[in-house]
């Protein structure tokens, strides 16, 4: 890094190394990017947690359903939503900064609490759980680097998914990145 701007990255793998001197670095490499490092704590704010499943059907095709309570879901909520395919998702979203105990923990008790609601997603033959940390960025550039996808924090927050937010962001920043390159204005 020099200055403020990215001058080199080495890129590794297994025993291999290749340098490589970007004119452009569009940061693609997720929520924990290795690019996080170099701004301000301030830049990087981590402030939700989410936990869920997915499954099918539910509730009605195109629907949504949210729920808030303090309690069960500090700093948050809890959601359920179908796509017109059936495909289901169901999860909590929490404010860190409330949090006492683990996120799964939350999103059992909000069920075990809220019978109707936990009647709704029983029926999970496909079931993934997990669990992401959801932030916000002050800013998605600096200097020579743009900052795209999950790296960005451009995660769909009701249903914790980045795909969309990645195509898209990714397309903008390529069509931004070829467009700075050719009239050379490298400072984002």
């Amino acid at each position: 890094k020099d200055g403020g701007r990215f001058d080199e990255v080495t890129i590794s793998q297994g025993t291999e190394k290749i340098v490589i001197k970007p004119e452009i670095i569009i940061a693609a490499d997720g929520g924990n990017s290795i690019f996080h490092r170099y701004f301000d704590k301030r830049f990087v704010k981590k402030n939700r947690v989410a936990y869920g499943v997915t499954g099918k059907n539910f509730i009605q095709p195109d629907t949504s359903e949210i729920y808030f309570d303090a309690e069960l879901a500090p700093g948050g909520y809890f959601y359920i939503v179908t796509c017109r395919n059936g495909i289901s998702s169901a999860g909590i979203v929490l404010g860190s900064n409330k949090m006492r105990r683990l996120s799964r923990r939350y999103f059992d008790d909000f069920l075990s609490k809220k019978p109707t609601i936990a009647d709704k997603i029983k029926s999970n033959n496909n079931k993934f759980v997990g669990e992401g940390h959801l932030f916000k960025l002050d800013r998605h550039t600096h200097d020579n680097l743009l900052l795209i996808g999950d790296a960005a924090g451009l995660i769909d927050p009701l249903m914790g998914y980045g795909m969309m937010p990645a195509i898209v962001s990714g397309y903008y920043a390529g069509k931004h990145s070829v467009e700075a390159i050719k009239k050379g204005i490298l400072l984002l």
